[in-house]
């Protein structure tokens, strides 16, 4: 099942990006963004978590070299997050860091592969590649048999 991806205004209503550092940070939440909390306990839930993370880096673990973080408690890339909020829409392809750092998650270095792009050609070898990333596996010859 895939997962639900929040909107992109959201992103920009709780994320601040730094296209030039690749970097996000947490905004400042108000009260009426914890609506799972009772009423009477939003303002000190908003103060609590203000206290704890706005104005700091966000989605910033490394799993397999790429940044990651939860919103809402879903996992999400953050070059993935990053480039919805630079092109105001979710990606649909692959995307790929140009410069082949995981971590560089600068606008000028995301690029997004549309999907017919993505799916696995032929080469004049016969072997199978994909265009723009390493095959994930390598096509054997068949052997054939002399009886020696």
């Amino acid at each position: 099942m895939p997962q639900s991806l929040p909107s992109v205004e959201y992103l920009h209503k709780i994320l601040r990006c730094e296209p030039d550092t690749g970097k996000l940070f947490w905004r400042e939440r108000t009260p009426d963004m914890f609506s799972d909390v009772a009423p009477e306990r939003r303002q000190s839930k908003c103060e609590q978590w203000n206290a704890k993370y706005a104005n700091r880096p966000a989605l910033y673990h490394l799993k397999d070299r790429h940044f990651v973080g939860r919103i809402d408690g879903t996992v999400h890339y953050a070059h993935r997050v990053l480039l919805a909020m630079y092109q105001n829409r979710w990606p649909t392809g692959k995307v790929r860091h140009l410069n082949k750092d995981t971590t560089d998650n600068r606008r000028k270095n995301l690029h997004e592969i549309p999907r017919p792009e993505i799916e696995v050609r032929q080469d004049e070898d016969g072997q199978g590649w994909t265009i723009g990333f390493k095959p994930r596996y390598t096509t054997r010859r068949p052997v054939l048999y002399t009886g020696r």
